[in-house]
């Protein structure tokens, strides 16, 4: 394949198996659907794309000739380390000032210098995409004082200093530079070697598909975040009569300093389709997409930022302990937070305010604004957003003695989500990615890479209006609100005989304004998919007289002119521009706008639990807790706003199909922890002696902890071609599929020949037929306002699926470990002891499967689960010694 022959595709076993045919390749440089296969599958030198090949070449040559000798696979099998070291070092002074006051001062320095990502699987400095080195480097200094005031009167003070200090290292930078391999001057930023890909086939160790081949080239990131901080707090405690009154504050200034370069040499996706002539499955193949130098998508970028952001968050609260009675005692509180968006020292902050003229635009709204008016548009504050002044938390709660030994509690609480953004604070200085994006279109590739052509300079004043094609603008909403969860539970606690306490309780969670990623601004009215591909993709300016009467028919009334959308918009860059989609967009001068900060999600929260607890009693603990929850969500699954329900929204017009059980719902759990300290040896029931006695049998001690719980929900999508129209839409992300009545799981009898079939290595769970596809929005080639082509676009709805984004039957394996050790305590002298520990993790050595492949544009992997996974590992047992004296 290297030189361009592919004639095995048409005779290997395995392939022809796979893809039920042989898989012939297209010429890519023919029109998608006039394409001729290439004579014996063999690429011709003058269709073999320069950067192409030197593209190949970065993959070393394979070293083994497959199992039990096969020359059918020719694979290069990797030996390597992911090194981890962890240096840690910690000083503390504890200084009594008087029988009244103490000072304690501490420094912590960790250095923590790793491989991340996971093992290279090629030699440096290609290794494997998603692997790096860092250095991680963190400094913590405290100074306490707590001041015994009088015996009532309690005041701790504390001051911190916090210093992280991060560098992530590509190792492909300044190695084979991206002009080196063929690239053209000036469309990648030239430090070092590009990213490659092949996406939607799987991992490459475990997938089925002979497609899945290891993407290469680190990472697409190289950069250094140093993080400061400085806090003070203070905290009174007052005691007085039946109320114990506590007060105090915690004032905190960050300081995060980044250094950034984005895709050193280029971004690079290949996929089969680019050397197939139609969408059939067994047509085309990555490497052969790559040869010839078309990408399935890339992403190049001169971006190199270095902000400097600061942060102000401070908050007080006040409670206060009653005891009304010996049996009842209330705890009434309040909190306040204030979390001060955060700003950039130099003002370089710019993000999209919708209601500002944008002079580029001929004055329509949505215009990029500035922290220091760049291009004269001022924001509305340093941080973009309006200070949240509202966050206001009570706390109650209380606790009532039925008897001696039964407790009834309970308690209600609003707390606040902190301000997050995205972690290495890249976004907003600009207040557009500055990069140039190319996604295929359809079987045609846009680009060749030998061709690529130069970027844009990132221009930190422009608008750069109808030049964005596929980049997004940010948008930070200046109505923003903290992320809020009302918090309530109640609890019956009942002392048993033995020292053995039960409880039982209910908790409940709701969540409000938490993040979100529902509102797509630039998405398409949902009235104007009745228009349908054809005509949504004609250049307005092209919209003949009949395609105007026919949009004006389904109630979409198209602008007269190009100009009337906004002067120049028929003449401006990008692909996007000029288009009836681009035309109707609520922001005709951009592309995508990316939602940084939306606060509009919701989540439910509702468990019971039962715990069990030995108190530590004749040498023995024991525990025991089941928890029965749901948890129901149509937000982000994480503080940054992401989640794989975002990724499903397809159509905002319709939330509330989006509400469904979390991805990360465990229905049911249960946990087992227990301490035995074994009865031989001095003072013990067996063996009660000492001197050499105690020292080989005294002293043994047996812990472990059990853990059991149900699987969490998948999520079914099409990750392929096929979702490309909610680009289009102006929504992106994946589409849902649609359900069928079939059991989403293969009967027992088939998971079991497809697990014999692999050697126990994967099989597959998941019945494909349980799910079919909407139908495609390009799927007609009826001319524009013929009775078939409206017919087709009638009801845009139906090529949504309508699948929920999760199921309660439809989850991973559920999720069995047990954790044992054993500790040997040996006292040396009266003041010296020596422990040994050995700690047994995954002691059964349960075999873990990875969560199945859940997209059907994929089926030759779909539902397929494997042994291999990096979250799982395999018995491991570990040794530990120390020396106390």
């Amino acid at each position: 394949m290297r030189k361009g022959d592919f004639g095995e595709l048409l005779t290997d076993p395995y392939v022809t198996s796979f893809f039920g045919a042989p898989v012939p390749i297209f010429d890519p440089r023919q029109p998608a659907g006039q394409r001729q296969a290439f004579p014996n599958n063999v690429v011709p030198p003058d269709a073999i794309d320069p950067a192409g090949q030197k593209f190949v070449n970065l993959f070393p040559l394979p070293n083994e000739t497959g199992p039990r000798g096969s020359t059918v696979f020719h694979n290069y099998r990797a030996a390597s380390t992911a090194v981890a070291r962890t240096n840690y070092y910690v000083t503390k002074i504890t200084h009594i000032l008087s029988n009244k006051q103490t000072v304690n001062f501490s420094v912590t320095y960790r250095n923590l210098p790793s491989t991340k990502g996971g093992f290279p699987r090629f030699p440096a400095p290609f290794v494997a995409q998603n692997v790096w080195d860092q250095t991680f480097r963190s400094y913590y200094i405290r100074l306490q004082h707590d001041y015994s005031i009088t015996p009532p009167l309690l005041n701790h003070v504390n001051l911190g200093w916090n210093r992280t200090d991060v560098q992530n290292f590509n190792f492909g930078r300044g190695a084979g530079r991206a002009t080196a391999l063929g690239l053209p001057p000036g469309s990648t930023q030239d430090l070092g070697q590009p990213l490659i890909g092949f996406p939607g086939y799987g991992d490459p160790v475990t997938s089925v598909d002979p497609r899945a081949y290891q993407a290469g080239g680190s990472t697409f990131f190289d950069n250094r975040v140093g993080d400061n901080t400085a806090e003070f707090s203070d905290s009174v405690a007052y005691t007085r009569g039946r109320h114990t009154l506590k007060f105090g504050g915690d004032v905190r200034r960050q300081q995060l300093n980044v250094n950034f370069h984005f895709d050193i040499g280029g971004n690079f996706n290949f996929r089969s389709n680019q050397t197939a002539n139609t969408n059939d499955f067994a047509q085309g193949w990555p490497i052969a997409s790559m040869l010839t130098g078309r990408p399935e998508f890339s992403f190049n970028s001169l971006q190199a930022v270095a902000p400097s952001f600061e942060y102000l968050f401070a908050a007080g609260f006040i409670q206060d302990d009653i005891k009304i009675t010996p049996k009842l005692t209330l705890n009434l509180g309040v909190r306040y937070d204030y979390d001060r968006p955060r700003d950039e020292r130099h003002n370089r902050y710019r993000g999209l305010d919708p209601e500002v003229p944008n002079p580029d635009a001929g004055g329509r709204p949505g215009a990029i604004v500035g922290a220091a008016g760049q291009d004269g548009l001022p924001a509305v504050d340093r941080g973009l957003i309006h200070p949240d002044r509202s966050d206001i938390g009570p706390r109650f709660g209380f606790a009532y003695a039925l008897d001696g030994k039964t407790v009834v509690r309970g308690g209600y609480g609003l707390y606040y989500a902190p301000l997050f953004y995205n972690a290495n604070g890249q976004d907003g200085l600009l207040g557009y990615a500055a990069g140039q994006v190319n996604i295929n279109g359809g079987l045609d590739a846009l680009i060749t890479l030998s061709h690529y052509p130069k970027l844009p300079i990132a221009d930190p004043n422009a608008q750069y209006v109808g030049q964005l094609d596929r980049n997004d603008i940010d948008f930070y909403d200046k109505n923003y609100k903290l992320g809020r969860t009302a918090q309530y539970d109640v609890s019956l606690q009942r002392q048993l005989p033995y020292n053995v306490a039960v409880t039982l309780s209910y908790m409940g969670n709701k969540g409000t304004r938490l993040r979100s990623g529902f509102v797509q601004l630039n998405a398409l009215p949902l009235e104007a998919l009745k228009l349908g591909n054809a005509l949504l993709t004609t250049r307005l300016a092209d919209a003949t007289a009949e395609d105007r009467a026919y949009a004006a028919s389904v109630g979409v009334t198209l602008p007269a002119t190009p100009d009337a959308v906004y002067p120049g918009f028929n003449d401006a860059g990008g692909r996007f521009s000029g288009t009836v989609a681009q035309a109707l967009r609520s922001f005709p001068q951009y592309g995508p706008i990316n939602n940084r900060l939306e606060s509009q999600g919701q989540s439910w929260y509702n468990a019971f639990k039962v715990d069990l607890l030995r108190r530590f009693t004749k040498g023995i603990q024991f525990g025991a807790s089941y928890t029965f929850a749901k948890l129901l969500t149509d937000a982000a699954e994480d503080l940054y706003g992401g989640s794989p329900l975002t990724g499903v929204l397809q159509n905002p017009a319709d939330r509330r199909s989006l509400r469904s059980l979390s991805p990360n719902d465990v229905k049911h759990s249960l946990v087992f922890n227990y301490l035995i300290e074994l009865p031989f040896g001095k003072g013990k029931r067996f063996l009660n002696q000492g001197g050499l006695v105690d020292r080989l049998v005294g002293g043994f001690q047996v812990s472990g902890i059990q853990r059991y719980r149900s699987g969490t929900p998948l999520t079914p999508l099409i990750a392929g071609g096929q979702r490309d129209f909610l680009d289009l839409f102006g929504v992106g992300g994946n589409l849902r599929p649609n359900l069928t009545g079939q059991p989403f799981f293969l009967d027992q009898a088939a998971q079991d020949a497809s697990l014999n079939a692999s050697g126990g290595v994967n099989y597959r769970v998941l019945n494909i037929a349980a799910f079919s596809r909407p139908p495609s929005y390009t799927g007609t080639s009826a001319p524009i306002g013929s009775p078939e082509y409206r017919a087709y676009y009638a009801d845009p709805l139906r090529f949504f699926g309508n699948a929920a984004p999760t199921y309660g039957s439809l989850r991973t394996l559920p999720f069995y470990a047990e954790d044992f050790s054993i500790l040997k305590k040996t006292r040396v002298t009266e003041t010296t002891l020596f422990e040994i520990r050995a700690e047994f993790f995954n002691v059964f050595n349960r075999s873990r499967f990875g969560a199945p492949d859940t997209n059907l544009d994929n089926p030759g992997n779909f539902g397929i689960q494997s042994r291999f996974s990096d979250i799982f590992q395999p018995r491991r047992i570990q040794l530990g010694a120390r020396f106390l004296f």
